[in-house]
């Protein structure tokens, strides 16, 4: 039966129809065009989105390459949430300031009570399935960067992110495991400038750093974090790289 819907839905509602429908609606819910390469999607095991863009083209708030979010219905259809794999390939966000006002100051427009949808009565049918946990079996963000950029007079920016995890939870218990790393390569992937106190700084920075948690009030934190090749300039001073 749940094969027959999944087939059903595709027929449908193929991935075509269904891109177009995304960029429509979310553009129109987020008040800043919204760009969709290409969806491939299964009711059964999941969905999967290509060249993600938000804002506009020549200078997007955010964009990402692909997202993946693979699934098993079976066991959703028992209670359990069991996610085999959600990827988020090489996120970008790009926070730019002018003249005092961001770029993605219409997503803070919609956080205004008078720009809220009204909330629809609750009829008291359609009680919600009871979930006995969620087990994430895969979570990778890979090369993520982001830039900040105000009026030209603070600018920062990091490249090379990328982290992985995976983990357990129910009512009782958490199992959370998470790890943040980053390579240093041949350029900075680390950049702070401050035009008013005309400082700069400047790191190939690299890390691997390991989080685990069997509750929220212990967490234990191993690894490293490192800074190369710094080079800071403030003023007048200057310190090569270190």
């Amino acid at each position: 039966m749940i094969v027959g819907a999944g087939v059903v839905l595709e027929y449908f509602f193929p991935a075509e129809k269904v891109r177009v429908l995304a960029e429509k609606e979310g553009t129109k819910q987020l008040n800043l065009p919204l760009s969709i390469k290409k969806i491939q999607f299964s009711l059964l095991s999941g969905v999967r989105i290509d060249g993600v863009t938000l804002g506009l083209a020549a200078q997007p708030i955010a964009s990402v390459q692909t997202l993946v979010l693979d699934y098993n219905l079976s066991q959703l259809l028992q209670g359990q949430i069991v996610i085999n794999q959600i990827l988020i390939d090489q996120p970008k966000l790009n926070a730019i300031s002018k003249n005092g006002v961001w770029n993605f100051q219409p997503l803070l427009n919609l956080a205004d009570p008078a720009n809220a949808p009204p909330t629809p009565p609750d009829s008291g049918s359609g009680l919600p399935l009871p979930l006995a946990g969620i087990d994430l079996q895969e979570l990778n963000i890979r090369n993520a960067s982001a830039k900040l950029d105000m009026d030209g007079n603070l600018f920062a920016s990091l490249k090379g992110l990328s982290l992985e995890a995976k983990g357990k939870a129910n009512l009782d218990e958490i199992d959370l495991n998470l790890r943040v790393f980053m390579e240093a390569g041949p350029t900075p992937n680390i950049i702070f400038k401050q035009q008013k106190e005309k400082l700069h700084f400047e790191s190939h920075a690299s890390s691997d750093l390991n989080f685990s948690a069997k509750d929220l009030k212990n967490i234990n934190i191993s690894g490293t974090f490192g800074l190369q090749q710094n080079q800071i300039r403030f003023g007048a001073f200057y310190l090569p790289p270190t």
